[in-house]
């Protein structure tokens, strides 16, 4: 017994692959011989197997083997491969690509701000990057509002919400083919989605009215009673992005009215009522103690700014004059008075609407003083002795001491005279003797000055010789 193995004959390429070069989307057939009828061979693309579809056929006849794509694309420009179990051999398909068309032009669209704008185009390929343009400038989507969509064919520019400045005219472009169209975007009206209040407010408290429009950053015109807003430190107007405000600091009485504010041709009103509040002495008048000469201010603060208020002392309604002064400065009345004099001493009321105050100013009298005292005299009999001294008011009394005896002069013709002129006291001593020598002294309520009198005795003269 014996047993015969019979090898199969090995299968040669007897006619290999030739080079092609084709027109994308044109038919390409790439064709061997072999050595054996109806051999198992195998193709490859670019090393990987090639997969039959409907636009790709293997055909076998015979020795002949067939690989054909009905209409070629670029992934066909490849290096193709056949395979026998003892042999093989390639060739390369060159594919001359088309340049991309649009089949679907770019249409024109109008769309209302906020609303979402979609730019639509059509290409001849799949999968294709457009460059897109605005107003002839290339445009980036963002991602986010803008989007570049691709399907296919299909290329959209999508506006998520739509801005104002999105109207343009858009292009989008490939290879050397071109499509433009104008996109239109209108303005979404105006509308207020929150409006003005009517509001109440205490007088001197602060006060705001506030409303919100869609849009952000528009232009508003505020205007009370129908007049425009005057320019007043208290009014302050803010807008921040959609919401617009009026802030009123320290609400008066003739901010009560009408508010309304303006936007184009879009308007909102409301009320504001100021409830007035009633006048008080946040600090009332205190009693004060001066000394007659000073400068004296008497003050009180009320609880409302540049009211009108009524001095007035003992009864009596007090008015400015060349030593009077009253004064205002916000809420804060002050009645300056200059130089006092004792007749300034008293009772003094303010009083507004049924608000009152009191308070008592005392003037205590200035000391008196000896501005001029009093300076020693040398005289001899029978002269006059002067003694003058001056002191600081007028209108009071100095005595007179000699040797701590008050002289009182009782007739002109006496031996002592005083004499007054305003603020100068003057003592005489007429006919003076050594008898008057001694201590002078001026007294005046807690104040006195001294002075020496020397009185020299007249020399003796003989006037009649003596007679034998």
């Amino acid at each position: 017994t014996a047993m015969l193995w019979v090898e199969d004959a090995p299968v040669k390429i007897t006619k290999p692959l030739k080079d092609k070069t084709v027109d994308e989307g044109v038919e390409v057939t790439l064709e061997c011989h072999v050595s054996e009828d109806d051999a198992i061979v195998q193709w490859m693309r670019d090393g990987k197997p090639v997969t039959v579809d409907e636009n790709c056929t293997i055909t076998i006849s015979g020795k002949v083997h067939k690989l054909t794509y009905k209409k070629t694309t670029m992934e066909e420009n490849a290096e193709f491969t056949v395979k026998t179990s003892h042999d093989q051999c390639s060739a390369n398909v060159t594919v001359k690509e088309k340049p991309t068309k649009f089949t679907k032009q770019l249409e024109p669209q109008t769309v209302t701000e906020k609303d979402r704008a979609v730019m639509t185009c059509e290409v001849t390929k799949p999968n294709k990057t457009l460059n897109w343009f605005k107003n002839g400038k290339e445009l980036k989507p963002d991602g986010e509002r803008v989007i570049y969509e691709v399907d296919g064919c299909v290329h959209r520019l999508i506006f998520v919400k739509s801005q104002m400045d999105d109207a343009a005219i858009y292009m989008a472009e490939i290879d050397n083919s071109k499509t433009k169209a104008k996109l239109t975007v209108e303005e979404e009206p105006i509308v207020f989605t929150i409006p003005l209040k009517d509001t109440f407010v205490r007088e001197f408290e602060e006060v705001s009215l506030s409303c919100e429009i869609n849009k952000p950053n528009k232009r508003a015109k505020w205007v009370k009673d129908g007049k425009e807003l005057p320019v007043d430190a208290r009014f302050e107007i803010t807008v921040d992005g959609c919401n617009h405000k009026l802030v009123i600091r320290e609400a008066q009485m003739e901010d009560c009215g009408e508010y309304t504010i303006k936007i184009g041709d879009l308007t909102s009103s409301a009320k504001l009522e100021v409830e007035e509040i009633p006048i008080e002495f946040i600090v009332p008048l205190k009693d004060k103690t001066i000394l007659e000469k000073q400068n004296v201010r008497l003050e009180v603060k009320v609880n409302k700014p540049n009211v009108s208020l009524t001095w007035m002392k003992d009864g009596t309604e007090l008015n400015p004059g060349e030593r009077i002064d009253i004064e205002v400065d916000g809420q804060v009345h002050a009645l300056n008075i200059k130089s006092a004099v004792l007749n300034d001493a008293g009772e003094y009321v303010v009083t507004v609407g049924l608000a009152i105050t009191r308070g008592k100013l005392d003037v205590e009298e200035e000391p008196i003083t000896f501005t001029k005292p009093l300076q020693d005299q040398h005289v001899t009999e029978p002269e006059e002795a002067t003694f003058t001294c001056e002191i600081s008011k007028p209108g009071k009394t100095v005595n007179f001491f000699h040797n701590g005896n008050e002289i009182r002069p009782r007739k002109k013709d006496d031996k002592y005279s005083i004499v007054t002129d305003g603020c100068t006291h003057t003592l005489k001593i007429k006919k003076s003797s050594p008898g008057d020598t001694g201590k002078i002294e001026a007294r005046v309520t807690d104040a006195s000055c001294e002075a020496t009198l020397i009185v020299d005795s007249m020399p003796l003269e003989i006037l009649e010789a003596p007679k034998d």
